[in-house]
């Protein structure tokens, strides 16, 4: 794990807890203290003497400021009127290097076998009803190679058919839009650039280019901090977005930050809260509580949840310096799940009833 620090982002007062909740994310790096040395008014820098006799270098000084410009034959020296010598960064100390979520693997290197890494998930993604007038048959004759984009010039492999379960080259757009850009279908597939599929927004409500995932099927790449994830039974890889739930600028306004059902990395999904997610809130998602909270089953909420209700929300904490409601305690938020923590999340936990029972912690589904 590379060294992170965390600093506080927000304080929330929850009421009935007596406790502020602390989120923390990864701060900036602090350089060294470069604050300029105080002179006394004795030691500042007076007129120059007139030495032309003796080295025959002429010596002008200004009247005005008491300080002299002295002619070197080349570029003159300027000194600083207040006498004060200029700041300098004497700070020895290593900046901190920032912690990435995944091993970013930018370079494509066709020997590299990392292919047993890749998530597969069970949720398939389609598009919207109505949008491929096509049946699941490829434009081409054969399968393309949707990593390496293997298509003729002018065309673009990507996922085709109602149910995007086979794969195709397609012509590109004369004007492709590019990943992060406004996008729209046309009979067969999209106007997206090659390498990019066009999916719905549920936050933004808007379609927009999603990035697949590059280089091979042994070795998929994806840009910073996102993993590739394959769906469709591996027909259709997508880079997705991770995020550190304790750091509320990992996701966007509207979305929260949460583990997936199958696997132990945390992905930016749409917060379905509504006015509620906080603290003892009821919940029935994954993602149906605030940032920073955990759906959480009730025998292990602090307090317990309300009447009624199987599961509600219990704030997240960090391990080395807990914050959590009187009576409960930070439990390493991984361990019940038998998982193993992902890289920089290490130290994230989630606040459990000290007399919670020994019970097995149940994964709840996203709303999709």
């Amino acid at each position: 794990m590379c060294p992170r620090t965390r600093s506080v982002a927000l304080g929330r007062r929850l009421l009935g807890g007596a406790m502020s909740l602390v989120l923390f994310g990864c701060p900036t790096v602090e350089p060294g203290d470069t604050s300029p040395t105080e002179v006394s008014p004795s030691e500042e820098t007076a007129s120059s003497t007139d030495t032309s006799g003796a080295t025959g270098t002429p010596t002008s000084t200004d009247p005005t400021s008491g300080t002299g410009t002295t002619e070197t034959g080349g570029d003159p020296t300027t000194v600083d009127p207040s006498g004060e010598p200029s700041a300098t960064d004497t700070s020895d100390e290593p900046p901190v290097e920032e912690c990435h979520l995944a091993d970013d693997n930018v370079a494509c290197d066709l020997l590299v076998e990392r292919s047993g890494q890749v998530p597969h998930s069970p949720i398939p993604l389609r598009p919207p009803a109505g949008w491929v007038k096509q049946a699941n048959t490829p434009v081409a004759e054969e399968d393309c190679d949707i990593y390496g984009q293997d298509c003729p010039e002018g065309q673009k492999c990507t996922a085709l058919g109602q149910n995007w379960s086979s794969r195709g080259c397609v012509p590109v757009a004369e004007y492709p839009s590019k990943v992060g850009e406004g996008c729209w279908p046309d009979d067969i597939s999209d106007n997206c650039e090659a390498g990019s599929i066009c999916q719905y927004d549920a936050v933004k409500g808007a379609f927009f280019c999603r990035e697949l995932c590059g280089c091979s099927e042994a070795n998929p790449t994806c840009p910073e901090n996102q993993r590739c994830v394959t769906y469709n039974s591996g027909v259709l890889p997508m880079c997705e977005r991770l995020c550190d739930p304790l750091d509320l600028g990992s996701c966007e306004a509207g979305e929260v930050c949460i583990k997936d059902e199958w696997f132990a990395d945390f992905y930016c999904k749409m917060d379905v809260s509504g006015e509620t997610g906080v603290f003892r809130d009821e919940c029935k998602f994954a993602n149906d509580c605030d940032p920073g909270y955990s759906c959480e089953a009730a025998e292990l909420v602090p307090g317990g949840c309300p009447e009624g209700a199987e599961f509600c929300c219990t704030p997240l904490c960090i391990l080395d310096d807990p914050l959590c409601p009187e009576g409960s305690t930070c439990i390493e938020y991984f361990g019940g799940f038998g998982l193993e923590p992902p890289q920089c999340l290490e130290d994230v936990g989630y606040c459990a009833a000290d007399l919670m029972p020994l019970v097995e912690r149940p994964a709840l589904p996203w709303s999709l």
